[in-house]
């Protein structure tokens, strides 16, 4: 399989690099203590045995949680995925959803009287298919908000779901907004319209009863202050508690990605600033010495943050509270619900310790910083991405790559680690058909934010061999090379997210250096150059490494193509010939020489930056990379072509 381009650069001469395809902001550190937060979390708190698995009570309560708390839980391992997208998570999340089922009476969750419990539940299920494509968790999804709503919503308290059906005592916060939240998603699946409807009625209730939606104080309390809820026997029940303001956030901000109406998208600022202006740390907002589930306010602020592109006003409050609860751990990396002080408790609750990993897993995630135009290659067919036309809705699909425009790409980022990718011919940006989160739905370039929000947005992610997939953020599917095809003129489709090169792809840098003269030092023999043996000036002279000298064997003009479309290198000691792989061979293994200047794939070598040099890709086989043979060191050792692997027998220095 293809190791594609961990890190690309364009733009400046070797020793003044500028422009690179990097990870960056947030920093390496904030991603590696997610990791250890969250594998912290499944050391201390996940059981499994075979396909069963769940998230204990607590540590010494090794029995598994309650169901709305067994749900939450679950909420911690689809956030790590959304975040990593790593290929062995969605395994884990069916094995968790399949034993939530095994343990709650199936699909069917109507013995549960408490709505609030079942809506929980919903959305760990609802995300669950989003991951999986398990039709199995969409029908609990389905079922279940239909019963809980069915039979929770009445005209009593002038509308709004009941919290416990048996008692009939409070509508809340807590037994609306979160079916709010999955209704939406419902309505996004299936495209029935009365998902969103009953959602709108939902939200709209909150928003008359619980919310204060005034720049004033009132009886509601705070401007942007979420209350409990409504009972029977004294009206509002105040609070002003950190996890209904974050449900309302999130209910909200939906409800505006879907319907552009501006009031969610104001209640969302008003409800996320009211909690802000609090203080720098969520502790003990509304309830001194009340420790506050966090989970729903870093998710909702991380949510809103991510789909409105205004990171830049919520960053630095994320980021002290996910720094503050992680100074605060205990000896097994777990921080309980308190984040502002030393947690020594001897026996952590797995519920009270998720937010604390969650609000490092919702952090603004790490952008590829990119800068000019770039080749994006399938590791299935070694296709390149391209479009019939320069038509709005014309097809991307797959071609053999010849430097056209239409086969150039530039990245713009849109916040939270997401990306608009716009055709350089055409100027229009990489859509999903029709705005659908359908899988199989087919992939157009359209103008920018012309379809549904969300829907020209993707989320890039490294693989570990180096290749990078893309994520739609409207439907969470994965940019897919049709049934891996290989054939010419394949349009590309979203589908479920399965780790197959189909979904893998290299990004290859089309910008310039500065042309001149310059020596190729392999890492892997830091005193020799890349050589012509015996300077020979005829066609198939073979290429390898030699102790460094002052002859033009050992120099190479670096002539980039007027395409835009990687390199010519070619000796100064031949400057009629040029660096070309033998037959425009493909083959791991097949000889690197010179040969007569031509126009082919073969003399065409883009450049990518790496730790300690670059990598050469021959534009015949993007797979591959310019290889010392067996990385050995000697003179007269010999180049040639070979997969990707990020060895030092790939990575050259380039200096004058």
């Amino acid at each position: 399989m293809m190791n594609m381009i961990r890190a690309s650069l364009q733009g400046m001469a070797p020793w003044a690099l500028t422009a690179a395809v990097l990870f960056l902001a947030p920093s390496a550190r904030a991603q590696n203590i997610a990791d250890t937060s969250y594998n912290a979390y499944n050391s201390a708190f996940l059981v499994q045995n075979g396909s069963s698995a769940f998230y204990t009570n607590s540590i010494t309560d090794r029995t598994r949680a309650y169901m709305w708390g067994e749900a939450s839980d679950i909420f911690v391992t689809e956030d790590y995925y959304a975040r990593t997208h790593n290929p062995a998570t969605p395994v884990l999340i069916t094995n968790l959803l399949n034993t939530f089922m095994a343990d709650n009476n199936g699909a069917d969750w109507s013995w549960d009287s408490w709505n609030d419990d079942i809506a929980w539940a919903v959305i760990a299920f609802v995300r669950g298919y989003q991951i999986t494509g398990n039709t199995a968790f969409l029908n609990a999804a389905r079922n279940n908000w239909d019963m809980a709503y069915n039979r929770g919503w009445d005209s009593a308290l002038g509308g709004g779901v009941w919290e416990e059906m048996n008692s009939k005592f409070s509508k809340c916060a807590l037994s609306n907004d979160p079916l709010v939240i999955s209704g939406c998603a419902l309505y996004q699946i299936t495209g029935d319209s009365s998902y969103l409807t009953k959602s709108q009625a939902m939200y709209n209730w909150v928003r008359t009863n619980l919310f204060n939606s005034t720049s004033s104080t009132n009886s509601l309390g705070a401007p942007g202050q979420v209350n409990e809820g409504l009972d029977t026997s004294h009206g509002l029940q105040p609070s002003d508690n950190v996890y209904n303001s974050g449900g309302f956030i999130s209910a909200a901000n939906y409800l505006y990605r879907l319907t552009g109406t501006a009031q969610y998208h104001s209640d969302a600022q008003l409800a996320i600033t009211h909690i802000v202006n609090e203080g720098p740390v969520i502790d003990f907002v509304g309830s001194p010495g009340n420790p506050q589930y966090a989970y729903w306010f870093v998710k909702g602020v991380s949510e809103f943050a991510t789909d409105n592109n205004v990171w830049s006003q919520y960053q630095s409050y994320m980021a002290n509270n996910a720094n503050t609860s992680w100074a605060n751990r205990d000896s097994l990396n777990l921080t309980e619900d308190d984040w502002t002080h030393p947690n020594t408790g001897s026996n952590p609750v797995a519920l009270n310790a998720s937010s604390a990993v969650t609000v490092w897993q919702v952090q603004q995630q790490p952008n590829l910083n990119v800068s000019g135009n770039y080749a994006i290659v399938c590791a299935a067919s070694n296709l390149a991405l391209g479009v019939a036309s320069n038509a709005s809705y014309a097809a991307v699909v797959q071609q053999p790559y010849t430097g056209a425009a239409a086969q150039q790409w530039t990245f713009t980022p849109t916040g939270g680690g997401l990306f608009q990718i716009k055709n350089v011919s055409s100027g229009l940006v990489m859509n999903v058909s029709a705005g659908s989160v359908g899988s199989g739905a087919t992939i157009v370039q359209y103008p920018a934010q012309g379809l549904s929000p969300g829907n020209d947005r993707w989320q890039p992610s490294l693989n570990s061999d180096g290749t990078y997939s893309f994520f739609n953020h409207n439907s969470l599917l994965a940019l897919d090379d049709t049934a891996a095809s290989t054939a010419s003129g394949t349009q590309f489709s979203q589908y479920w997210p399965n780790n197959t090169n189909a979904q893998k792809f290299s990004l290859i840098p089309l910008g310039t250096i500065a042309n001149g003269t310059y020596h190729l030092t392999p890492a892997c023999a830091t005193g020799s150059h890349l050589d012509v043996a015996a300077a020979g000036t005829t066609n198939g002279t073979n290429v390898d490494i030699y102790a460094s000298n002052t002859t033009n064997a050992q120099k190479w003009t670096f002539t980039a193509n007027a395409a835009g479309n990687g390199y010519r290198l070619s000796p100064l000691s031949s400057p009629g010939l040029s660096l070309d792989v033998a037959g425009t061979g493909v083959a791991n293994g097949t000889n690197v020489d010179i040969w007569t200047s031509n126009t082919t794939n073969a003399q065409k070598w883009g450049l990518t930056a790496v730790s300690g040099g670059y990598t050469l890709t021959p534009l015949n086989a993007t797979g591959a990379r310019l290889d010392v043979l067996a990385g050995a060191s000697a003179d007269g050792t010999n180049v040639d072509i070979y997969q990707a692997n990020g060895t030092n027998a790939q990575t050259w220095a380039i200096t004058p």
